[in-house]
């Protein structure tokens, strides 16, 4: 196929485009490659008919150094777009500061810096813009160059965004003589399981001959001291420092919770005494022709979350929930810190709080990110080797829900929430999705969580 050539500016990438080396860019800022990020570095420079590159990291791999050059390198190339997706503001604000950085020590001519918005102008008609996922529709309606993705593994819907929404951009920049596109995608992240949205994007260079992935664990990079992984290695579950070190695609098998094990998250209830002082939260899920369902979790001082008691109904009036609500708030002594319900039952929430004078705050409703949440807390961990979340022995239905939900195919990829062909509804799983990751965050973070 012709190489379509859209206008002067398209013409002069295109011809630029191959002529600028990685491997001259990593020269450039005087760095090598270490032998986990050298295949890639080759590749792109050497195999003209790939454009999409997957790439697993361990943590502290040197993945903002190599993303930056990247990035770099599309600088260098007149009249570049690249566009650097992040789950957060806090990645973005890295990323942006390691690719300025670099164009300052390159003293590369710069047209305008916006400092707020993420954005870089060079002379030569580049552009850089690093935006979350949350704001990534404000570049849009731009052709596209390159694009990385950092932290794919913890970035909602990035099959439906980058399928439907960003790869029609890269069509502006047009086609080789090799029917391949000069246009790039780069994914970074760390593994999360089999059957994850980032697992499919890793699988698809089995089935493309345009794309290319790599694995690159922690201990790849010469600069990481030795000590750091053996702490790793002391301190976290088995199968985290696999996934975060090793950087392995860990199989969980049909299971979405695959770091349960019934002789370690069971607990006997009554082992345990409440007090005035022990301090509880609730998550809410509410189903209009599904059932309604609660969990009651105790929190106790070292951050261990023990999920206490439930409720689960269907085919009642609001006000019969709530009765049974309180009914399960008033059971044991203690203190309530919060209660969590589904974000997208806002109108619910409301009329709860007029109608009912009953307050829910909006959970955190991040799948993915709340999934591997709770199976870390699941697993054992620290030097005692304890995990940190417990379930009730009696909690029958809960803990038939954990064992049974499975990652089913949806149109933006896995969602282990869709009803399982038997119509099992997993009201209990989300509310405790809704209750332990939105605390577990805002006790991290210090931030509440809107």
């Amino acid at each position: 196929m012709e190489a379509l050539i859209v206008n002067e500016e398209i013409s002069t990438y295109q011809t630029m485009s191959d002529k600028i080396k990685l491997t001259k860019v990593w020269a450039l800022i005087k760095a090598t490659p270490h032998s986990g990020q050298v295949q890639t570095v080759i590749d792109f420079d050497n195999a003209p008919k790939v454009n999409h590159y997957c790439i697993a990291l361990g943590r502290r791999s040197g993945k903002s150094m190599s993303t930056a050059i990247m990035v770099l390198r599309e600088l260098l190339t007149p009249f570049s777009n690249t566009i650097l997706l992040s789950p957060a503001y806090k990645n973005s604000d890295i990323m942006f500061k390691e690719v300025l950085k670099h164009v300052q020590k390159l003293k590369l001519p710069i047209k305008s810096i916006n400092k707020n918005q993420f954005v870089i102008e060079l002379e030569n008609g580049s552009r850089f813009t690093s935006v979350t996922q949350t704001n990534y529709e404000s570049a849009l309606g731009s052709r596209l160059s390159l694009l990385v993705v950092d932290e794919t593994q913890s970035i909602e819907d990035i099959l439906t965004i980058y399928e439907q929404i960003l790869s029609p951009m890269f069509l502006d920049y047009g086609i080789k003589e090799n029917d391949s596109l000069y246009a790039k995608a780069v994914f970074l992240g760390t593994p999360r399981g089999v059957g994850t949205a980032f697992h499919s994007l890793f699988l698809k260079e089995l089935k493309h001959n345009n794309w290319k992935s790599y694995s690159s664990p922690s201990m790849c990079n010469p600069l990481l001291p030795r000590a750091y992984l053996e702490e790793q290695r002391n301190i976290l579950p088995d199968h985290v420092y696999r996934q975060e070190i090793l950087a392995e695609w860990i199989s969980t098998g049909s299971g979405v919770f695959h770091a349960f094990d019934p002789e370690l998250n069971l607990y006997d209830p009554e082992v345990i005494t409440f007090t005035k002082d022990s301090v509880f939260i609730t998550g809410h899920d509410f189903g209009h022709t599904d059932s309604t369902a609660m969990l009651y979790i105790y929190v106790d001082r070292a951050g261990n979350y023990y999920v206490h008691d439930a409720y689960q109904q269907a085919a009642k009036p609001t006000k019969d929930h709530v009765t049974s609500f309180k009914g399960l708030e008033s059971k044991n002594p203690g203190t309530l810190e919060e209660r969590y319900g589904d974000p997208s039952a806002a109108q619910t929430l409301l009329d709860l709080r007029m109608d009912y004078d009953y307050d829910i705050r909006k959970a955190n409703n991040k799948i993915a990110p709340g999934l591997a949440c709770i199976n870390n807390l699941m697993a054992t961990q620290g030097y005692d080797k304890k995990p940190k979340l417990y379930i009730n022995k009696n909690l029958a239905e809960l803990i038939r829900q954990v064992r049974m939900v499975t990652y089913k195919e949806s149109s933006s990829g896995t969602d282990p929430f869709k009803k399982d062909p038997e119509g099992t509804h997993w009201d209990l799983l989300a509310a405790f999705r809704y209750a332990v990751y939105s605390h577990f965050r805002g006790q991290e973070a210090g931030l509440a969580i809107l």
